[in-house]
């Protein structure tokens, strides 16, 4: 008995006309981390281009061919210098399309601070990384970093 098949990519129809083609949508994927020190401060960082300057979660862009917590820990290292462990999954975040029909799609870890000090942005997209106790937060955060710091899960982060 032939076991064997074959997958025929057929390419969308436009759904209005019924003809043609449309190019699937894209994802826009980044993995953040909601860091914690041993006082139980959250690190929270601001990038160049962010709508409004909001405070954020560190993180940025996954590449081609890069997991989401490969992509984090990189990113951190690269940007802040610091060294994370990216402990459990947290948030998974998505947004609105942008104006390309490009759709954000966000990972959020829960991770804990391996190495490295209050982290000085270098050249790149941040433009300012700081610690901030939970009862002190700044106003101007952005809504991704409040449903993390607001997760049951994120308790745990101050007992480490």
């Amino acid at each position: 008995m032939d076991t064997s098949f074959s997958h025929k990519r057929v390419a969308p129809l436009h759904p209005v006309t019924g003809i043609g083609s449309v190019s699937p949508q894209q994802v826009d994927l980044t993995s953040r981390a909601l860091v914690s020190d041993a006082n139980g401060c959250v690190l929270l960082v601001r990038e160049s281009g962010a709508a409004g300057c909001a405070w954020r979660l560190p993180g940025g862009r996954v590449h081609a061919g890069e997991s989401c917590t490969k992509a984090v820990v990189r990113c951190l290292h690269d940007e802040l210098g610091v060294l994370i462990w990216p402990v459990s999954v947290l948030l998974l975040s998505e947004g609105p399309a942008d104006a390309r029909g490009n759709n954000p799609v966000s990972v959020v870890y829960c991770a804990r601070l391996m190495a490295g000090a209050l982290p000085v942005a270098r050249a790149g997209e941040i433009t300012a990384a700081r610690w901030f106790s939970t009862i002190r937060l700044p106003h101007n955060i952005a809504g991704e970093a409040i449903r993390a710091l607001a997760s049951d899960q994120a308790a745990p982060l101050t007992a480490w």
